[in-house]
């Protein structure tokens, strides 16, 4: 089995972020599934984005962190999160900007392309998780897949074990989260939605939670029981 590393380091602004309305109308957007837009080029984050709804740094120092070390399934996170503005905004107050147009001071987070993004994760999670309506993950994966963003791959010695193993390099959150997510799916855990809240969740051997499991957590299968006995009073 081939052995490798995501190395991945990304920044955040400890002042925060703040939420933008377009200041302009919107593009009309094309007749088109945003699966097929993957991954996100850096032409589209350019500064001609203009005055779209966007999410901006607040000007305060960036600081460096390693999110993938600290979150296993950020992905999960990002996907439940960023349904809406508000949602994306809570996510990138907590774990930074999502591309690289969000560190830069002078260009800004396009807030409905990053939400496509989520959508389509959740999209593929559904998938997974057994949902036949979820058709456009389906047709995707079975014709070339999706690219799972940018980054840089090179051949180097595992520090511990001083054997070789390769190096992913995400060049943005989002591409970390697209190979997380990858991960995920290809890892033979099932993924599944908890009944009760409505999150997504790992279930299987190495998870914690039975290959059967329909919730999140045992306090929400209680919960879930609890509420169901008491509406049928």
């Amino acid at each position: 089995m081939p052995q490798y590393l995501i190395d991945f380091e990304w920044q955040r602004d400890k002042k925060g972020y703040r939420l933008l309305d377009p200041e302009r109308p919107a593009a009309p957007k094309k007749d088109i599934h945003p699966i097929f837009r993957f991954p996100m080029e850096e032409t589209i984050l350019s500064a001609h984005w203009g005055k779209a709804r966007r999410i901006v740094r607040c000007g305060g120092q960036l600081e460096s962190y390693r999110p993938l070390e600290q979150f296993d399934s950020l992905f999960k996170l990002f996907a439940n999160a960023a349904a809406d503005p508000p949602g994306l905004l809570e996510f990138v107050q907590k774990f930074g900007p999502l591309t690289t147009a969000g560190l830069d001071k002078e260009r800004s987070e396009p807030v409905d392309l990053v939400l496509e993004h989520a959508a389509a994760m959740r999209t593929f999670l559904a998938h997974a998780a057994g949902d036949g309506s979820r058709l456009v993950a389906a047709i995707v994966l079975n014709h070339g897949g999706v690219p799972l963003g940018n980054m840089t791959v090179r051949l180097t010695l595992d520090p511990n074990t001083r054997t070789p193993r390769l190096r992913l390099t995400p060049r943005s959150l989002l591409d970390a989260l697209w190979v997380q997510l990858g991960q995920a799916l290809s890892g033979g855990a099932a993924i599944r939605q908890c009944e009760h809240c409505g999150q997504w969740f790992e279930s299987g051997v190495g998870t914690g939670r039975r290959a059967d499991a329909k919730f999140c957590s045992n306090e929400h299968k209680i919960a879930f029981h609890s509420l169901k006995r008491s509406k049928e009073k």
